[in-house]
């Protein structure tokens, strides 16, 4: 109809943001979770931060306090020793004469028995003899003559010498070993009072060197000691810096452990803002369509509601802020809108 005026319109447009139920969920799971978290209370560090000394830092230092003094004793014993060496006095030899030994410690004890069997010995010789005498004269018919008792009596004789002859020549060569063996002791006794004279005035030769040269090789032996206790406190520092290193990689480990729940709530966040379907919107309207235009107001309310419902789905650590923008810049599109 031309020139009639059109009638107000009363149109209500609502903007509905709707998540899927399944993605609703893991929201409220992964918020649930969020509360437990910020519900711990604080948990301190107590393990090991700073490394201590090592055994062989430890034994370094033991090392070097045990040192003190020894330097001065030493120089002091060996100054001693020296000074004794002049009033040195060299071993005297005397030596031992035969005659003023004793040789019954050297006769063979075995002596008397080997004289024994050895005239034993002629005796039975002896008496074999005479049988034969006896047996011959038998034999010839003239047992008991004189001429068996001559031959016996030399024959008796001839034994008795032999006896003689053995008994004394075994104690002569007894006696003869024995002044032998004594001779030989007294030659190596004399040899062996001035070979320990000699050696004697040797040593005390040799121990003045000693002590002369002492001194040197302790100082040379106190500065390799210096060194190896040098070698053993770097050994030490050595190894603790890797126990440092072990104890500062114990306390980053264990940051990552106490943060671990609260990354996973983080990473959870963020899969759930960027899951497919997380803003779905829907529009609905009443009223007439065909009328005049809503109010600015109302414009621009509608668009700031469907803003901040779209900038929460955005998700991600800065879930707060997207909504608030989202709903500002909604709010001033919806206004131009509906002019």
């Amino acid at each position: 109809m031309a020139g009639g005026s059109s009638q107000p319109s009363n149109t209500t447009q609502t903007t509905k943001v709707e998540l899927p139920a399944w993605l609703e969920g893991a929201a409220q799971d992964n918020f649930a979770q969020a509360q437990d978290i910020a519900k711990q209370p604080y948990v301190p560090y107590t393990g090991q931060q700073i490394a201590g000394q090592t055994p062989d830092q430890l034994q370094a230092a033991q090392s070097i306090r045990d040192m003190q003094g020894q330097t001065g004793a030493a120089l002091g014993s060996l100054g001693a020793g020296a000074a004794g060496l002049g009033n040195y006095q060299a071993t005297q030899v005397t030596p031992q004469t035969l005659a003023g030994t004793d040789l019954s410690a050297y006769m063979n004890p075995y002596t008397g028995e080997v004289e024994t069997n050895a005239l034993k010995a002629l005796e039975s010789s002896r008496e074999q003899s005479q049988n034969q005498i006896g047996d011959q004269f038998l034999s010839s018919k003239a047992f008991g003559g004189s001429r068996q008792a001559l031959q016996s009596a030399v024959t008796d004789a001839q034994v008795a010498q032999k006896a003689a002859e053995t008994s004394a020549q075994i104690r002569a060569q007894n006696f003869t070993q024995a002044q032998a063996a004594a001779t030989g002791d007294i030659t190596r006794n004399l040899a062996a009072q001035q070979a320990n004279q000699t050696a004697g005035l040797n040593a005390a030769g040799l121990d003045l060197n000693a002590y002369k040269t002492a001194a040197d090789i302790y100082n040379t032996g106190q500065q390799a000691d210096i060194r190896d206790i040098g070698l053993l406190d770097t050994s030490g520092g050595q190894q603790q810096q890797m126990q440092q290193g072990q104890l500062d990689l114990q306390y980053q480990n264990w940051l990552e452990a106490q943060g671990w729940d609260k990354s996973q709530i983080e990473w959870l966040h963020q899969m759930i803002g960027s899951a497919p379907g997380s803003g779905n919107t829907s529009v609905m309207s009443t009223g007439n369509p065909g009328g005049s235009r809503a109010s600015p107001a109302m414009g621009a309310l509608g668009g700031a509601i469907s803003g901040g419902a779209t900038g929460a789905m955005i998700g991600g650590p800065a879930a707060p802020y997207t909504a608030a923008i989202g709903a500002v810049a909604g709010g001033i599109m919806g206004g131009l809108s509906s002019r």
